[in-house]
């Protein structure tokens, strides 16, 4: 099992690598659930993120209240995706911002990387799902003969599951 899962593991983080927008999930003060497309600034060596934003913003806001999180990302023409819940955390962090900070930043943060309204995100990472686009093409030709003769629909067995254990965490 151990092997299996180590398996998964790298073709996990062999997928991310290839993502550069996640939509990001939070959950409102109000409970309400509330996504939007986000750009990746930093992926660590496991399946943990980093994004950037503004202090003042409704998703700051909701992590501050309830840091649990959600990122999707999708790939339309493979039909791939990987799912991420965990919890997120605010960084102030000077340095990792500097080295971080991109030209088109200077767009939502005028004064450069030392704006005060900068923050970043680190999504710590709990639970991984995804279905491995080479495969995928393979479960929506099973769902599409099971739609025409009735027969048996597929299984979820497609579907990689990975806990905090199974991420190495």
């Amino acid at each position: 099992m151990a092997d299996k899962n180590q398996s998964n593991r790298e073709q996990l983080y062999e997928l991310l690598k290839k993502y550069k927008i996640a939509i990001m999930t939070t959950v409102s003060p109000d409970g309400t659930l509330h996504g939007r497309p986000m750009a990746v600034q930093e992926r660590e060596p496991d399946a943990d993120v980093w994004f950037a934003t503004a202090l003042d913003t409704a998703k700051a806001r909701d992590l501050e209240a309830n840091p649990q999180i959600g990122l999707t990302y999708f790939d339309d023409p493979s039909k791939g995706y990987v799912s991420l819940s965990g919890r997120a955390r605010i960084s102030r962090d000077p340095a990792r911002i500097k080295r971080l900070w991109q030209p088109d930043w200077k767009l939502w943060f005028p004064n450069g990387p030392d704006d005060p309204d900068i923050v970043l995100i680190k999504v710590d990472v709990d639970q991984a799902e995804y279905i491995d686009p080479g495969t995928s093409k393979l479960v929506v030709l099973q769902a599409l003969v099971h739609a025409v003769t009735g027969g048996e629909e597929p299984g979820e067995n497609e579907i990689v599951h990975l806990d905090k254990q199974d991420l190495g965490g």
